[in-house]
């Protein structure tokens, strides 16, 4: 559970669910994958990723040999259409088996680690604006550098509380907007980006709805 309600433009959050995979070999070697399902963005939830996972995605990787990650990709595809988180959790869980079985970290089963540190990133949701600029203030105020602040309303609105965030900390901190889906249509998005620009945006997430890739 949140300490308080975690809002963003397309739902309110009252506590984070997780669901922990355990994906076991004949070698003795376990591997562990995680699936946090959001219903607004994949339409999944805990029960939904739990039926599956038992209904359909077992079944098609019992004898599998979990280095062919590939193959245990294309299989799942197969057994269902959709699910992404619970697909993800088993297929992290079969690169933490590889990790394992090799003694390397998965950075380097992957392609190697292009970044030695990763910055803490702070910001605020959907909140009455005084309370985003005090959570914002105290970000800066321990030394965070990047801000990532929940938008998606109305595109003035949402400006306007860009326009005092950057007022409130400088220039020399980044702000990301994070739409979370709620502008909905490119026209609406293009015109809050617009009214948002000036203020030196580093980038923009989920502007409009997921399905429209056009």
């Amino acid at each position: 559970p949140y300490k308080k309600p975690f809002k963003i433009a397309t739902a309110t959050y009252l506590s984070q669910p997780f669901i922990y995979v355990e994906v076991k070999t004949d070698s003795g070697i376990t591997g562990f994958g995680e699936a946090c399902p959001a219903y607004e963005f994949t339409g999944e939830t805990m029960g939904t990723v739990t039926a599956i996972i038992k209904e359909r995605l077992e079944k098609c990787l019992i004898g599998l040999d979990p280095f062919n990650i590939d193959e245990a990709v294309r299989l799942m595809d197969r057994a269902t259409v959709g699910n992404p988180s619970a697909k993800a959790a088993i297929e992290m869980a079969l690169y933490d088996i590889v990790g394992k079985a090799t003694g390397e970290p998965v950075c380097k089963i992957i392609g190697g680690m292009t970044r030695n540190v990763i910055p803490e990133v702070g910001g605020a949701v959907i909140a009455d604006v005084r309370e985003v600029l005090e959570k914002v203030k105290r970000d800066v105020d321990r030394g965070l550098k990047i801000l990532k602040i929940k938008v998606g309303e109305d595109p003035y609105k949402d400006a306007e509380k860009i326009k005092l965030i950057r007022e409130a900390v400088g220039w020399s901190v980044k702000i990301r907007a994070d739409a979370n889906q709620g502008w909905i249509k490119p026209k609406k998005a293009i015109k809050a980006i617009r009214l948002m620009e000036k203020y030196e945006l580093e980038l923009v997430e989920q502007p409009i709805v997921w399905w429209d890739l056009d």
